[in-house]
């Protein structure tokens, strides 16, 4: 019972044992069937690396219906590459199947296509000093190097264009909704009317309404002020929010005597307001 004991810490395994002693086995024949159904779960593991590396860098787990193995259409990035062949060096160490240094470039030139393996075998040159007549002679120190470089390479260029993309988007915040707001425009252009004292004709600008006299707003129809009979906190007449030109305080006349000098003292008050804004 020492090797149950041992598996007290893992369930899994100690339900894994029960079954054995439960049929009346020996420890011995026990501890034969476990190393038996280890050393398969091991070389089944290590057949699969095995696959990983013929197929590399695709994913031999993806496979169509007919069992073929389902490859990308697009050609992998040299980070792409970098990061497949880092995740299975990973998982052949775990299997104690290591992926040997000589094996590293004929993997990395079998991903490659025809413009990556030149840009690739420019730069070792280049670096080498002297054409190399076989790549065979090339080993994983010098393809490595390069294949990290052009990695941060790309990488350097996907950052740099979104960064130009955040820019553009910052620089003009609403340029995305600029057809959005011309439309609404046109819409207030087209549905404007005449709104008695709480509206004045045009402020001079196409599709914009008037600074309300009673309200010190822009906005359509009969004001809201008017309608409701709303007192002035200011002056205590009805008729006209605090602060908005009909107010006394501010020289105004909210009684039905002054509409004219009303509509007058607003619509020269907006004209004073649209001058100013212009530069």
């Amino acid at each position: 019972m020492g090797m149950y004991k041992a598996a007290k810490n893992d369930s899994r395994f100690k339900s894994h044992l029960k079954r054995f002693f439960h049929a009346g086995l020996k420890h011995k024949e026990v501890l034969r069937r476990v190393k038996e159904e280890y050393l398969s779960n091991l070389l089944m593991r290590q057949l699969a690396v095995e696959e990983k590396v013929k197929e590399f860098p695709y994913d031999t787990n993806r496979r169509s219906t007919a069992g073929e193995v389902l490859k990308p259409k697009i050609k992998f990035g040299f980070k792409t590459l970098r990061r497949r062949l880092s995740n299975l060096e990973v998982e052949a160490m775990g299997v104690q199947r290591p992926i040997e240094d000589t094996a590293k470039p004929t993997m990395i030139f079998y991903a490659l296509d025809s413009d990556q393996k030149n840009i690739l075998i420019t730069a070792i040159r280049a670096q080498k000093g002297e054409i190399l007549l076989d790549l065979n002679s090339l080993s994983w120190d010098d393809i490595r190097p390069h294949l990290d470089w052009f990695a941060a390479i790309k990488e350097k260029e996907k950052g740099g264009e979104g960064g130009r993309e955040k820019a553009g988007r910052s620089s003009n915040p609403k340029g995305g909704h600029r057809g959005n707001d011309r439309g609404r425009q046109r819409e207030n252009g087209n549905t404007r009317g005449s709104s008695g004292q709480g509206s004045s004709g045009s402020s001079g600008q196409g599709g914009q309404h008037p600074v309300c006299y009673t309200c010190g707003r822009k906005h359509e129809g009969e004001c809201w002020a008017k309608k409701k009979n709303i007192e002035c906190r200011d002056c205590g007449e009805k008729g006209h929010y605090a602060g908005a030109l009909a107010c006394k305080k501010k020289g105004g006349c909210s009684s039905s005597s002054g509409g004219g000098r009303a509509i007058d003292h607003a619509r020269a008050w907006d004209e004073r307001r649209q001058g100013a804004l212009v530069p």
